[in-house]
């Protein structure tokens, strides 16, 4: 990991030399100051020549439009902003150098603390780096199609002149509140020293005090340092940034009731993206905290399920409203093709089956979070009030949801993009669309329920610690009653946790196991006959495969906690054994046989409405149940296949009696 923030470090001060965006080197370095104004010469004479090029494109084109002059603005602007980075980084080099021996300070003072660990910050570079490339290509893909823009290959250098800019303050950035981070953290642990103030009570906390209070002056003055450096190039930064959402927002307005081309929304949108990224990136850290990043996604997080009605808010009374009208508006059109259902065969009998399953499966998980919203405010409540006290929610629940919910998304644009290039080859009435937001809205509920068990479990997990580490104690002396008494009434408000998790969402899961189950049994059919029947639609069978992994990998995650949930409450169990003193008071003995009696009657278990338990189990009954299913529903097939053969045999017998006969 060393190795990585070295290369990487050495790499980037390598490619800001070459864009000039370096400090001069003193005087007395000849050969480095020729060579870096050799280099800034040649970025000026090239900034310039683009320059001198959008003034020949305003000058001689009479056929000028608002996007035309935006577009053209926004390319000399971008030369313009280069200039200024150039002599900003030329001019600078004072600030420069008292920024660079501030930080040098203030990493010996952290050292004197004993907090030299460095900033790891490779990772979030190269992954910033990552994502413009991705951006670039996906632009030169939607420009090779429809010649979108004429001067992207040209203005690519003073693109990544910028960009590498926000990389380079973004770098600065990282490092200062690292430095902020290692400042509070040996605060935290002075104080936690002393139980009550004595400002010069001990010669050694005093001299670390004034440690700290030197480390706070350079960190302050590396932020004023940074911003005397930086600050008009980080103003002309963001002022064309806004003119670029500006100007592709009109592009794509436009686009919208214009041309209707994919391949400028395309270009547009990873120019976009590209831009908030970086600005998003800069603004996240120069505010930076992961309180703020854990708090936005929360939020985020809720707002989505609220808009797909899975989670109740007041937001969610529009939501459902407007989900009903969507599902009359849906089921009166399929209505239409009653009378082609009648003669459909298996492949559509499947389809729409499927079709009515998630449709009618997300219309009753509507009406349920409606109807149980009374239950989600006391499961709130009792995580609000209950909980709070007792041990403080880190980032582990947050990163335990991205690791299941990142790699949905990802498969779901996969199979999304898969099956637009299928109707692009093959243009028709598709049921895929229509029935894609009831999916999305019923792994939204799972999510939602994956949520709330992560939490649960981690209360369980801090609750089995506690009691790991009485346990232990008692083998040195007894412990306090009232300790016990704590955890058994902790033990307690768990169960009455799961007991309203379950409540709420009861039916859900109900429904969705049972949705996702025959889904997940049509989705294996259709990729065995692609395989079988049409091996060369490498697209359909990414689709059907794609929803496939996505299916497996959430039933799977889900089950797997559900099971952790049911583990942890079987050791709390064996660990309440360990308390028992036979030597000890008889009041301490029953409390604890009451509290052993109380964990083997109250397991942490939850079910589906008590039809299955959710479990590792579940999980291997219902890949078995699939490969039952799948069975049969392939002889269904080749019976088809069969009886299809037979009449066309039958339809060639009957042509050809009447020529014999002739």
């Amino acid at each position: 990991m060393k190795s990585l923030e070295v290369l990487t470090a050495r790499s980037l001060r390598g490619i800001y030399w070459s864009m000039g965006l370096l400090p001069l080197p003193p005087s007395s370095q000849l050969i480095r100051l020729l060579f870096a104004l050799l280099i800034r010469g040649i970025w000026s004479v090239h900034l310039l020549m683009i320059i001198l090029t959008g003034l020949r494109f305003l000058w001689k084109d009479a056929r000028l439009s608002i996007g035309y002059i935006s577009g053209t603005t926004l390319f000399m602007g971008y030369a313009w902003l280069g200039l200024l980075l150039q002599l900003e980084s030329a001019l600078k080099h004072r600030s420069s150098a008292r920024l660079e021996d501030l930080r040098f300070q203030s990493q010996l003072q952290m050292q004197r603390l004993g907090m030299s660990r460095g900033c790891r910050r490779a990772w979030r570079l190269l992954l910033l780096i990552g994502t413009q490339l991705a951006c670039d290509l996906a632009k030169f893909w939607a420009n090779s199609r429809a010649d979108v823009s004429p001067v992207l290959t040209s203005s690519m250098p003073q693109m990544w002149l910028l960009r590498f800019r926000y990389v380079q303050l973004l770098d600065q950035v990282i490092v200062m509140n690292q430095r902020g981070i290692q400042l509070q953290h040996s605060l935290l642990s002075l104080a936690d020293g002393n139980d009550i103030w004595q400002p010069f009570g001990f010669l050694q906390e005093s001299r670390q005090l004034q440690t700290l209070r030197l480390a706070y002056d350079r960190i302050f003055e590396c932020y004023e340092a940074f911003s005397d450096c930086y600050g008009w190039g980080m103003l002309g930064l963001q002022l064309m940034c806004g003119f670029e959402f500006v100007s592709n927002a009109y592009w794509i307005i436009t686009e919208v009731y214009q041309e209707q081309n994919l391949y400028l929304f395309v270009f547009n949108g990873a120019t976009c993206l590209a831009m908030g990224i970086l600005i998003t990136t800069l603004f996240w850290y120069g505010d930076a905290s992961t309180e703020n990043l854990l708090r936005v996604s929360r939020q985020l997080f809720h707002f989505v399920l609220c808009l797909f009605g899975v989670r109740w808010n007041r937001l969610q009374l529009l939501a459902l409203g407007l989900w009903f009208i969507w599902y009359v508006l849906i089921w009166m059109r399929t209505a239409t093709g009653a009378a082609i259902f009648e003669e459909c065969a298996l492949e559509c009998l499947l389809t729409h089956s499927l079709f009515l399953l998630l449709t009618s499966g997300h219309c009753i998980i509507l009406l349920d979070t409606f109807w149980q919203r009374r239950h989600h405010r006391t499961l709130w409540e009792q995580e609000r009030n209950h909980f709070d006290h007792f041990d403080h929610l880190d980032g582990s629940v947050a990163l335990s949801l991205c690791l299941v919910l990142i790699p949905s998304i990802v498969l779901i644009l996969v199979v999304c993009l898969c099956r637009f290039w299928l109707d692009l080859q093959l243009p028709g009435r598709s049921l895929f669309w229509i029935t894609m937001p009831s999916y999305v809205g019923l792994q939204l509920r799972l999510f939602g329920f994956l949520a709330d068990i992560l939490v649960a479990n981690v209360r369980v997990i801090s609750a089995r610690k506690r009691l790991k580490l009485l346990a232990n104690s008692t083998a040195r002396q007894l412990p306090e009653i009232e300790s016990v008494v704590q955890l058994k009434l902790r033990c307690g408000q768990l169960n009455n946790l799961f007991a309203v998790v379950n409540l709420c969402y009861g039916n859900s899961l109900l429904i969705i196991f049972i949705v996702l189950f025959l889904s997940l049994v049509f989705n294996f059919y259709w990729l065995v006959r692609n395989l079988l029947l049409q091996p060369n639609s490498l697209a359909e069978i990414f689709v059907h495969l794609g929803f496939i992994i996505n299916l497996g990998l959430v039933l799977a995650v889900i089950c797997w906690h559900c099971q952790q949930s049911f583990n942890h409450s079987r050791q709390i169990g064996c660990l309440i054994s360990k308390l028992v003193k036979p030597l000890g008071c008889k009041r301490y003995n029953d409390l604890i046989c009451e509290f052993l009696l109380q964990t083997l009657h109250q397991r942490f278990v939850l079910t589906a409405k008590d039809f299955f338990s959710l479990n590792l189990h579940l999980l291997s009954s219902m890949c078995a149940a699939v490969v039952t299913y799948l069975v049969i529903l392939i002889q269904f097939m080749f019976a088809e296949k069969g009886s299809q053969v037979q009449v066309q045999v039958q339809t060639l017998n009957s042509a050809k009696s009447p020529e014999q006969k002739a």
